[in-house]
């Protein structure tokens, strides 16, 4: 079911069909629910906007969909709406969409929320909203948004000054699940042995798929690295900057961990032109 269909059911307040929520199934077949950790457990009525960054494959569309499902069941049909950014092709597109969403909300609606899954695939995301707002749209309305490029989620928000509401808050960032909500959901398969748990920890990264994969099947398969490979690299690509030059910073600090490096060494080490060169790489790294 494409994203219209799911929202014109959103809007007749007709939710009760599993295709309409694929993340919330497969979250509840799981063999682990983990739960989310990251100071955003209830959303805000207010209006505004909130950033939520992250890496993928940790649980950022999950937990989005079972806070779009939680909303509309809460407030009602024409309550909330979903938009994923992987589908969306240009700013204009964009726009148009957002557009039509804040026409189909339920008028009677105690809250308007607007949930836009990996908005950093969306080509000057932030001018279209601040072009909406300042145009008079979206007052009254909340947009939930997440995105795995940290980087670009982060210097959006930032050129949003005055449109992001009067929230207390507005950007998060979700981490993977901590050790502790790791070992709690774990603990009976690994019985008086933590010291296994912490490996199983450690090779999953504190992601909910890898740490299904591990119990499962006793292992990660090339279908998970790879998935998480081709995302860093991507992105990195998708910057400018080059893969290669990421690969030979990533085996420098691999060969001096745990002992420190000088930026200045690590950009002779890796080919790069200077230390700022590799600030800029490590920073992208940290983001």
């Amino acid at each position: 079911m494409n994203v219209d269909q799911r929202n014109r059911l959103f809007a007749t307040g007709k939710i009760d069909r599993d295709d309409l929520w694929p993340k919330v199934k497969d979250y509840e077949k799981r063999r682990f629910q983990f739960r989310w950790e990251f100071g955003l457990t209830d959303l805000p009525i207010q209006a505004g906007l909130i950033t939520i960054r992250g890496p993928r494959q940790i649980g950022k569309s999950t937990w989005l969909e079972l806070k779009l499902l939680s909303t509309i069941e809460e407030f009602g049909k024409g309550s909330a709406f979903f938009l994923n950014g992987d589908y969306i092709y240009s700013h204009d597109e964009f726009s148009d969409k957002l557009l039509d969403l804040e026409a189909a909300f339920n008028p009677r609606a105690k809250v308007k929320r607007i949930f836009i899954d990996e908005i950093t695939q969306i080509k000057d995301w932030q001018r279209v909203i601040k072009r909406l707002i300042d145009a008079g749209h979206l007052k009254d309305v909340l947009l939930i948004t997440t995105g795995s490029n940290a980087a670009d989620l982060l210097r959006g928000a930032e050129k949003l000054p005055g449109r992001k509401g009067a929230l207390n808050r507005t950007d998060f960032v979700f981490l993977p699940i901590s050790f502790k909500e790791f070992y709690y959901q774990v603990r009976d398969e690994v019985g008086m042995f933590k010291d296994d748990a912490v490996w199983a920890y450690i090779l999953s990264g504190g992601s909910p798929l890898a740490v299904d994969a591990i119990y499962r099947d006793e292992g990660i398969d090339d279908t998970f690295t790879t998935l998480i490979s081709d995302w860093v690299l991507g992105d990195f690509a998708g910057s400018g900057r080059s893969r290669i030059f990421l690969t030979s910073i990533l085996r420098q600090l691999y060969k001096v961990a745990p002992n420190p490096i000088s930026y200045t060494k690590l950009a002779q080490n890796s080919g790069l032109s200077n230390n700022t060169a590799a600030l800029d790489y490590i920073e992208r790294v940290r983001s």
